[in-house]
């Protein structure tokens, strides 16, 4: 699969940086992960710090507003807890499917 944009890439990078640690995913490591050349990875992001901050801020902190955890308002406790569960399980889902893909980046 060839990457055709940035939410690609931070998606492939993802399943790298969950796989290894900072200083060892390379760009190299990256690129291959996500079937571009390194230049297909600076293109999106000049540094690699950029792009683990770009991860970070999707898979750490926007999956967890409130936004994509509730549907809309709810009218009891019991439907409020029944949508954050839904949407922890659906970003948990998420999540899974991006680290289970068959691939490893030492491949």
């Amino acid at each position: 699969m060839i990457i055709t944009n940035r939410e690609e890439v931070i998606d492939k990078a993802f399943g790298v940086f969950v796989r290894m640690n900072y200083e060892k995913a390379s760009i190299i490591t990256l690129a291959k992960a996500c079937g571009v050349t390194k230049t297909g990875i600076v293109y999106y992001f000049p540094h690699k710090l950029d792009l683990f901050m770009a991860v970070a801020d999707k898979y750490v902190l926007k999956m967890h507003e409130p936004g994509n955890k509730f549907a809309a308002p709810a009218d009891t406790l019991e439907k409020f807890i029944g949508q954050y569960v839904a949407g922890v399980a659906a970003s948990m889902k998420r999540i899974v499917e991006l680290i289970d893909d068959d691939s490893s980046p030492h491949d």
